[in-house]
């Protein structure tokens, strides 16, 4: 299992690689999304961590944690970057995350995570804009994003 510190890392890294800065937001929806189509293809969780339904979309809260300093603002990286330790097969993954959802701006990736169930069911019974910290169910998560798989395949 993977370390959500390094998976951030790695989007940083290859935002910054390509000129597509990033920003918390993007950040906690690119690694939702890596955490989802890991339960969709490989069966498995990407990293042992939980996504809240947060009113902007899906939150690990260690990341918000980690990032919260930087606000609206573009995160750099620095020297504590660490995502060299990444499995071949994470990286295969994280590679497709980036060309589906890279170049994509963070409210339209909030927007996404709005109008999947996961999130929908994670925040059901909530106003727009009531705090939450309901957890995302990784079970939803898996089987909504195989069933796109599925579809995508055929």
């Amino acid at each position: 299992m993977e370390k959500i510190n390094n998976i951030a890392d790695y989007f940083i890294k290859k935002g910054e690689d390509n000129n597509q800065f990033m920003t918390h937001l993007k950040l906690q929806k690119l690694c939702y999304y890596a955490q989802a189509w890991s339960l969709a293809i490989y069966n498995k969780p990407l990293v042992n961590e939980e996504f809240e339904a947060w009113v902007h979309g899906p939150v690990n809260n260690s990341l918000y944690r980690r990032f919260r300093t930087y606000g609206f603002d573009f995160i750099f990286s620095d020297d504590r970057l660490s995502s060299e330790n990444l499995s071949p097969e994470t990286l295969n993954l994280l590679d497709a995350i980036w060309r589906t959802y890279g170049h994509l701006d963070a409210k339209v990736l909030e927007g996404l995570t709005h109008s999947e169930e996961p999130w929908i069911e994670a925040r059901k019974g909530l106003k727009d804009y009531e705090y939450s910290n309901n957890a995302i169910k990784q079970l939803t998560m898996k089987t909504f994003y195989k069933k796109r798989f599925n579809s995508a395949k055929s």
